[in-house]
């Protein structure tokens, strides 16, 4: 029989999981904190009962690629829409955009994605309109053809 190793003096330390650099994020429901590869991403500040639910739920299934949506069991027509308001939110309010979530009917899902890419709110930019692109377009060109030509003669 062998004892549990003991850390800094604390056994039941070492049955909890290292908030270091692990590939599995960890929430700190206490803290309404999001942890992964040793960073805070997500730190709730406001009351979110739909996200704490979803976070919860993915802490208790253990970070599992996939979990079954935790609003399915609301009689609601919206949850659907409230689940993809919610992913969105986790998408979009990470400090550094480190994990994506996604939301079907299959349930809600997680993947991690490349450290580099941050997210347009953590950059300081504004988020881009859904279904907008930026336009390339220098806006102090002038327009030409024949009614240009009659407004600004030369």
């Amino acid at each position: 029989t062998s004892a549990a190793p003991v850390v800094q003096g604390n056994p039941a330390a070492a049955k909890q999981p290292d908030i270091g650099r692990h590939r599995t994020p960890r929430w700190l429901a206490e803290k309404r904190q999001l942890i992964f590869e040793g960073a805070v991403i997500i730190e709730l500040k406001r009351d979110a009962p739909i996200l704490d639910a979803i976070l919860l739920a993915f802490q208790k299934a253990f970070w599992v690629p996939t979990i079954p949506n935790p609003l399915a069991k609301l009689d609601s027509g919206n949850a659907m829409t409230s689940v993809h308001n919610a992913v969105n939110s986790l998408n979009n309010h990470q400090q550094v955009q480190r994990i994506h979530f996604s939301a079907s009917k299959r349930g809600i899902t997680w993947q991690p994605v490349a450290a580099k890419r941050q997210s347009r709110r953590a950059s300081g930019k504004r988020p881009l309109p859904t279904g907008r692109r930026r336009s390339r377009r220098n806006a102090s060109a002038r327009p030409t053809g024949k009614r240009s030509a009659k407004r600004h003669p030369k």
